[in-house]
């Protein structure tokens, strides 16, 4: 199972219970800070940072079979939201963990013109 499908599990999983980070204005900054705190606290996994738009639209019909309770109402509103999401990734063993959405009034144009180059997810080593 590749990454995204274990994203795509684990946002199914995180429409129900999950951790929100509440960032007013998501910068370059913010981010470096947050990716680097979640590094230093799991050090033998990667940081996997995207966009919860792109990722779940590409994946909607398999979220919404996992999840049949789920409108594509409520899926549109949770991407609203929440339009980001992180998740520590072990490339060792494939894993997924510690999956939380980032919800943010607001982003800078530095974060969306990285966003939009690298397919709405990008992985830290």
């Amino acid at each position: 199972m590749g990454i995204g499908a274990m994203i795509v599990s684990l946002v199914v999983a995180g429409l129900i219970v999950t951790t929100v980070i509440t960032i007013v204005y998501l910068t370059a900054k913010k981010l470096k800070e947050l990716i680097q705190k979640r590094k230093e606290k799991n050090r033998k996994s990667k940081v996997a940072f995207g966009e919860t738009r792109k990722i779940v639209k590409e994946n909607a019909r398999e979220i919404l079979k996992n999840a049949p309770s789920m409108t594509m109402d409520d899926l549109e509103r949770t991407c609203e939201e929440t339009p980001y999401f992180v998740v520590d990734y072990d490339s060792e063993t494939d894993e997924v963990s510690d999956y939380a959405t980032i919800k943010t009034d607001s982003t800078d144009e530095k974060i969306e013109s990285i966003m939009n180059q690298n397919d709405g997810i990008i992985l830290f080593d």
